[in-house]
């Protein structure tokens, strides 16, 4: 659902708007209240300044967007007072503001932006559409817990932990191709084939190649939700996004040392039934919405078999 409310007073149009992503499991609102403002060059008279506008294709014009607040989730992601001016000199737009700053070359097809969400997004983007799009994003914080808002039957739910590193994105028709570095201190995810139990990689290093995104080995930490308790791992990641950038698949690639059992689940809708055990050894999977490959050399112990219904 989407509501926007816009009121004029004076030369200011104030808005407030709220989007709710529903998901299969809830709701993810995002609210928000703006303000708009523009000047035009004057002349003797309005239809005067509207004729110049049209005619110097809105050379001379400025706009100032101010965002007064920005609430995603229920306060999960927040922010407050950011603004920018845009100001239109022929082909050239220049962006100016602690929300946006940058330029836009309309002549060269080009632009330069730098965009500051805070605890959401912090990057500069480099954009060419002279042909098709390419766009290079030198990332200094991007929330992962975004992802979460996307996808409406994740396969993968997020914690909100930064990232940062640098991506290209090329557009070619209706896909998009992408490419880079991405870095973490830490990275935590829930996974439905850990019951009750969040998956957290530490200084995950992945490398990002025509939609595929891969980790080497690296430890991480499997933490009960209940408990608190603490196992630690050696795991490798890889994710696998469409030419839409939605995930596709992913694949785990675990090795589980015989001190440090983990608890793993293993729903099988066809046979309507759950197993989960304690699980030690080498241990892959590769998941997509549809089927749920497994493999590897494990022990397992303490078993238990319910109904999905």
């Amino acid at each position: 659902m989407i509501f926007f409310s816009v009121q004029k007073k004076g030369s200011i149009l104030n808005g407030h708007g709220l989007i709710e992503n529903e998901h299969y499991d809830r709701s993810y609102p995002i609210e928000l209240d703006f303000a708009l403002s523009g000047e035009i060059e004057k002349k003797e008279s309005l239809f005067s300044s509207v004729v110049s506008l049209i005619e110097t294709k809105g050379s001379g014009t400025s706009f100032t967007f101010n965002l007064s607040s920005l609430d995603i989730d229920n306060g999960t992601l927040a922010l407050s007072d950011k603004n920018f001016t845009l100001s239109i000199n022929e082909d050239e737009l220049s962006i100016n503001g602690n929300l946006l700053k940058g330029s836009v070359d309309n002549k060269n097809k080009k632009a330069n932006l730098s965009l500051n969400l805070e605890n959401i997004l912090i990057s500069t983007f480099d954009i060419d559409y002279s042909s098709s799009l390419a766009v290079h994003a030198d990332i200094d914080a991007f929330n992962m817990g975004l992802i979460n808002l996307i996808s409406l039957y994740p396969t993968l739910v997020f914690r909100d932990d930064l990232i940062y590193g640098d991506a290209l994105i090329e557009k070619n028709g209706n896909e998009y191709r992408m490419s880079g570095n991405l870095n973490a201190k830490e990275l935590a995810v829930d996974v439905f084939w850990l019951d009750n139990q969040t998956v957290i990689l530490h200084n995950p290093r992945f490398t990002l190649w025509d939609n595929e995104l891969r980790s080497s080995i690296g430890s991480a930490t499997v933490l009960d939700k209940s408990t608190l308790e603490r196992k630690s791992i050696d795991m490798a990641v890889e994710v696998n996004l469409t030419p839409t950038l939605s995930i596709e698949s992913y694949v785990a690639d675990i090795y589980i040392d015989d001190n440090n059992s983990v608890r793993v689940r293993l729903p099988l809708p066809q046979a309507n039934i759950d197993i989960s055990g304690n699980v030690t050894g080498h241990y892959k999977m590769t998941i997509n919405e549809i089927t749920m490959l497994n493999e590897g050399d494990i022990y397992v112990w303490n078993e238990s078999i319910s109904s999905l219904v």
